[in-house]
C-alpha cells in the first residue's frame, strides 16, 4: 500500500512538473494556486473520490429516509347499475388512509452505518484533496528550485566567461 502510495505521488510529481514545463514554454506561467486547481480539475483520484462522496451521500439519504414515518392513502370506489337498498346510493366509496413509523432496529443501525460511511467518504474526499495540495506544491517548489538552480548557474557562468577574460588580459 506505501508502495503504491509513493508511485502515485511520483507519478503526480512528474505530470505536475511536465505540465508546468509545458505551460512555460507556451509563455504560460502558473501560480501555485493555479497549479493546485489544475491538479483538482484532472486528478483521477479527485474525480474517484467525489463520485464515492457522490454515492455514499445518496446512501445515507436513502437510510435516512427510512426513519421517516410513512403515510398510505387509498381510495376505491365502484358503481352499481342499481341504487342499493340500504343506504340508498348506487356509488360505493372506500377510503384506507394509515401513518406507519417503522423503529425497528436494523433500519436505525442502517442508518448509522450510512451516515458514518457518508462521514468517512467526506474525509477520504479531503484527504485527497489535501494529499494533492501537498503534491502539487512539492512539485512547484522543486521547479522554482530548479529555475533558481539555472539561473545560479548562468550567472556562475557568466562570472567565469568574465574571469577567463580578464586572465586572458593579464597574459
Amino acid at each position: 500500500m506505501k508502495k503504491n502510495l509513493i508511485v502515485i505521488s511520483m507519478v503526480l510529481t512528474l505530470i505536475v512538473a511536465s505540465g508546468l514545463v509545458f505551460a512555460e514554454e507556451n509563455g504560460l506561467v502558473l501560480t501555485l494556486e493555479q497549479a493546485i486547481e489544475y491538479a483538482e480539475i484532472n486528478s483521477p483520484q479527485i474525480k474517484m473520490a467525489t463520485e464515492d462522496l457522490k454515492a455514499a451521500k445518496a446512501e445515507f439519504i436513502k437510510a435516512r429516509s427510512n426513519l421517516y414515518p410513512t403515510l398510505d392513502a387509498t381510495l376505491t370506489g365502484t358503481s352499481e347499475s342499481e341504487i342499493n337498498p340500504l343506504t340508498g346510493a348506487d356509488e360505493i366509496y372506500t377510503t384506507d388512509l394509515s401513518l406507519t413509523q417503522n423503529f425497528a432496529l436494523p433500519i436505525v443501525q442502517g442508518y448509522k452505518f450510512a451516515k458514518k460511511t457518508y462521514q468517512l467518504s467526506e474525509l477520504t474526499y479531503l484527504k485527497a484533496r489535501e494529499d494533492l495540495s501537498f503534491t502539487v506544491t512539492q512539485a512547484f517548489l522543486g521547479v522554482c528550485k530548479a529555475q533558481e538552480s539555472i539561473k545560479i548557474a548562468q550567472d556562475s557562468l557568466a562570472l567565469a566567461e568574465k574571469n577567463l577574460k580578464m586572465t586572458k588580459a593579464f597574459f
